[in-house]
C-alpha cells in the first residue's frame, strides 16, 4: 500500500489539564502516514485522483482549534477518525507531539501515536 505523509505539521491548540495550561493555546506538532493507492493519480497526474495535502491540513486545523482537549490522546483520536470519515485511506496513523509537556525536564517533546483503519 503507498503511503502519503505528512511531518512535523505545527498547529495551536487548547489542551492540557492543568490551569496553567489552559490559560493560553500551546504549539503541537502533527504527524501523519495516510495509506491510499497512487496509482491513478501517478497515471493521470491530476489532484482530483489523490489526496490533497492542503485539503488534510486544513481538514486538521479546523478539528485543533474547535475545542479544549484535556488530553493529546483525545485529539490524536478526533483527528484519525476525521481523516478516515473525509479521505479516501484504507488507514491512518497518527502522531501527535507536545514540546511543552515536559520542558522544564528538557525533554524534546512528548507524544502519542494511534494506528486507525477504515471499517
Amino acid at each position: 500500500m503507498d503511503k502519503i505523509v505528512i511531518k512535523d505539521a505545527p498547529f495551536w491548540c487548547s489542551t492540557g489539564i492543568g490551569e496553567e495550561e489552559r490559560e493560553k493555546k500551546q504549539e503541537i506538532i502533527v504527524d501523519l502516514e495516510l495509506h491510499t493507492s497512487v496509482i491513478r493519480a501517478a497515471e493521470t497526474d491530476n489532484i482530483d485522483d489523490t489526496i490533497d495535502y492542503t485539503e488534510v491540513y486544513h481538514h486538521i486545523r479546523k478539528e485543533i482549534e474547535k475545542k479544549h482537549y484535556n488530553l493529546i490522546e483525545t485529539l490524536a483520536e478526533c483527528i484519525a477518525q476525521r481523516i478516515i470519515s473525509n479521505f479516501n485511506v484504507s488507514r491512518v496513523s497518527v502522531r501527535v507531539k507536545k514540546p511543552s509537556a515536559l520542558s522544564r525536564e528538557k525533554v524534546a517533546y512528548t507524544a502519542i501515536e494511534v494506528t486507525r483503519e477504515k471499517r
